[in-house]
């Protein structure tokens, strides 16, 4: 259940709504912040995940290339920047809960009953908040919310939750930090949106944070992933 919350019902309607705000790209670097959240609450605040020195300047740069990227010209913020972080502040509680039911679930288990319980309360909540759909679908909108459902809230889910339970911890979190360069390029192919000078200068401290972070044993294996 507080899974669901976390991720399903609050996570996905921040994000949604920040998409009217931001840029993909920006969500997809800011997105790296959750690493952050994650060491802040589990490694400074409570403990439970002894953290280096390395791995906290790692978490320094995080943070500096995530301000880098929220704030613009004249100090100002974008609503859907900090939606995101928002957002990304709740995951990690979201993030232990689901590797704890994975010890007595299977992933798909999981990513059914908390898309069934999120998916049938945000309908509700568009019911009641937003206008009644009066455009008509076109094939090329039903296919990439097919793509969508599919990919992004089925597939990577499982996958995610599958690697977390095989593979040491800091392996999957270098491989999720590839997903902001994916994103740009992705919105270069098809959105025709190119990364702007800020975007970059954000990035590239945060991945080199995200690498010194992720940098441990691999006998080490950290209990709180980034979903």
């Amino acid at each position: 259940m507080v899974v669901t919350v976390i991720i399903g019902i609050i996570g996905y309607s921040l994000y949604t709504l920040a998409l009217q705000y931001t840029t993909p790209n920006n969500i997809a670097i800011i997105g790296l912040s959750q690493l952050l959240f994650t060491i802040f609450y589990f490694g400074i605040l409570t403990d439970k995940e002894p953290q280096t020195p390395k791995s906290l300047f790692g978490a320094f740069l995080v943070l500096v290339g995530t301000i880098t990227v929220v704030i613009q010209d004249g100090f100002t913020f974008n609503p859907g920047d900090l939606l995101v972080i928002l957002s990304n502040s709740l995951a990690p509680f979201a993030n232990a809960s689901v590797q704890k039911a994975r010890k007595h679930v299977k992933a798909s288990t999981i990513m059914c009953v908390r898309s069934i319980i999120a998916g049938v309360f945000i309908l509700l909540l568009s019911i009641v908040f937003e206008e009644p759909i009066n455009t008509v679908f076109t094939s090329t909108t039903i296919l990439l919310i097919i793509i969508n459902g599919v990919f992004m809230m089925g597939l990577s889910k499982i996958f995610w939750v599958e690697a977390i339970h095989r593979i040491d911890i800091s392996k999957a979190l270098s491989f999720n930090s590839t997903g902001p360069a994916f994103t740009i390029l992705f919105s270069i192919l098809i959105l025709n949106q190119l990364p702007t000078t800020r975007q970059i200068l954000g990035l590239i401290p945060m991945i080199i944070g995200i690498y010194l972070i992720t940098a441990i044993s691999s006998g080490k294996k950290k209990s709180f992933p980034i979903d």
